[in-house]
């Protein structure tokens, strides 16, 4: 089976200045035909966070919009900076075809009971973008309950049943405890390998490092 591995998603930096690693990861090319006439490098969990993080700050910096908004869009596009920047700037009406809201109308009245468990609070947790709210307590078990469902906590939309806003990973950061957290982290990182065309797991034994494909050259499988 032959299949297209996808491009550099619209990075800055060009993947080729990266440096390859050596040693175990380099036995490993040279014994699996899949990867050996390829341009690849390896990166950790971290830096594929690193590598997001940049993508959103690209996007953030073209088109002047916020850090989850920009990385709602990123997911929704196969976190291809170049597709967000160009389909943002085209539709005027975008977050409201894949989100339900628009920026121009995400003002609600501050709330006085959580419309979750209507209890008084003063400790509100808001996504600045549409604009929703609950209390930190109904926030943080509405998270612990999406990364208990499993991978699919990265696609989590905003509680508010009128709103498919994907809530920000700033905000699990934010409110799990620690083994959640690293949960989530792990479903992140799978995440981006599913939704890109140019990502794999290391075929290595006991390898949890990811494979990045360079070029669009075809890899056999």
């Amino acid at each position: 089976m032959t299949e297209e591995w996808g491009d550099d998603y619209g990075l800055e930096e060009p993947l080729t200045t990266l440096k390859k690693t050596t040693s175990i990861t380099d036995k490993v090319i040279q014994t699996n035909p899949t990867l050996k006439n390829s341009s690849y490098f390896f990166r950790t969990q971290e830096q594929i966070f690193d590598m997001q993080e940049s993508l959103i700050g690209q996007v953030t910096d073209s088109i002047g919009i916020s850090k989850p908004l920009a990385a709602a869009l990123l997911i929704k596009h196969g976190w291809n900076a170049n597709t967000v920047t160009d389909k943002f700037c085209s539709d005027s009406d975008l977050t409201m075809k894949l989100f339900k809201f628009s920026l121009d109308n995400n003002k609600h009245p501050q709330m006085e009971l959580c419309p979750s468990c209507y209890e008084e609070t003063t400790e509100w947790i808001k996504l600045e973008d549409c604009g929703h709210m609950l209390c930190r307590d109904c926030y943080t078990g509405y998270l612990v309950s999406k990364v208990g469902d499993g991978a699919d906590c990265v696609f989590a939309i905003c509680p508010d049943s009128k709103c498919n806003f994907i809530v920000p990973d700033s905000l699990f950061i934010q409110l799990l405890p620690g083994e959640l957290l690293q949960k989530y982290k792990y479903f992140k990182c799978q995440s981006f390998v599913n939704i890109t065309k140019n990502s794999k797991y290391c075929p290595g034994t006991n390898c949890h490092k990811l494979c990045y494909k360079l070029t669009n050259n075809t890899l056999k499988d």
